[in-house]
């Protein structure tokens, strides 16, 4: 087991040995919340199923990289592509048997974890280090169709609102900014100034609550076999790092494909909130900013009070931390 800095806990004491040090430090990027399940998925109904095709499987396979470090399976892509191959009946046969049933394998849930110190860091907090997760190789696949399937429907129904520009084919940084120089140019052309708050929301990823996510899920215009295996992503998950293991149930799960669709779902409904024309919400994955305009710098205060006055009540979700003292310039 390899030897690790001690870090600051929680109570403010630090850590006595390696084993306590990386417990904290997955706990910290992988937490579990205690609470009884209450959110379950709408009725399955199996005539909303249509079977997965070797043109998704070969989609999914070409997306594997080779030489990749396998998952606690120890078993790389290239042999995945071999069986399936191999046998391409059965292994069709298989993964639709999965997606089919909304079953996804709890094996497939167990990452390895990888603690990297994060550069120029002081190594006592264990928010300075950054977690990899190895998936096994089968987990990452069946992720990859998933993925696009949901995709595939939250396009075609418009579910993700346009002022989210992060995790989105055809967005970027590049058109999320030229956004924000429309509105500016827009607000100088009716006479107005404009105000830019950014807003940071910490351990973004790490912090979203499972059952607020179901609930989100079960509300979408998707099949139900889609929101079944959902649901079972998101269960009964564990990493394992230095033979080490914990269980987690908030939070993106890493290193899956599903993570920034799951994202946009989870934070899309504050970006639908309308405060009318003088003010817009904007985001790029967990980054957000608040446009707004006025005729005067003083206004500003009174236009602001609206978007941040939701914004705690619906970031708390995501340990959002909304500075209290804001300068207008």
């Amino acid at each position: 087991m390899k030897a690790f800095n001690p870090v600051i806990g929680n109570d403010g004491i630090a850590t006595s040995s390696t084993k306590e040090t990386i417990e904290q430090i997955l706990k910290y990027h992988f937490p579990l919340k205690l609470y009884s399940e209450n959110t379950l998925p709408i009725s399955l109904n199996r005539k909303d199923y249509f079977p997965i095709s070797n043109e998704e499987i070969e989609s999914a396979l070409a997306k594997i990289k080779p030489n990749k470090a396998p998952g606690i399976d120890n078993i790389p892509g290239e042999i995945i592509k071999e069986i399936y191959f191999a046998n391409k009946v059965w292994f069709g046969y298989f993964l639709n048997y999965l997606l089919r049933n909304g079953n996804f394998p709890t094996p497939w849930k167990l990452a390895r974890v990888v603690l990297i110190p994060k550069a120029g860091k002081s190594l006592v907090e264990a928010s300075h280090y950054r977690p990899i997760c190895l998936l096994p190789t089968w987990g990452k696949l069946f992720d990859r169709i998933i993925t696009d399937r949901l995709i595939y429907y939250l396009d075609v129904n418009n579910v993700i609102s346009p002022n989210q520009f992060g995790f989105r084919k055809g967005r970027s940084t590049i058109t999320a900014l030229q956004k924000i120089k429309n509105f500016i140019k827009n607000a100088d052309s009716e006479g107005n100034i404009t105000c830019l708050i950014s807003i940071d929301i910490k351990n973004a990823f790490n912090s979203i609550d499972w059952q607020i996510l179901k609930q989100k899920i079960n509300r979408l215009p998707l099949p139900s076999y889609l929101i079944h295996i959902l649901f079972d992503f998101l269960s009964n998950r564990f990493i394992s790092a230095d033979d080490f293991d914990i269980s987690y149930n908030m939070g993106i799960p890493q290193g899956s494909c599903l993570g920034p669709a799951l994202w946009n779902i989870f934070i899309n409904d504050l970006l639908e909130i309308d405060f009318g024309t003088k003010v817009k919400i904007q985001a790029f994955a967990d980054d957000l900013i608040i446009m707004m305009r006025e005729k005067a710098t003083y206004l500003f205060k009174r236009t602001s009070i609206g978007p941040l006055e939701v914004n705690p009540s619906t970031l708390y979700l995501f340990s959002c931390e909304v500075p209290q003292d804001i300068s207008f310039f």
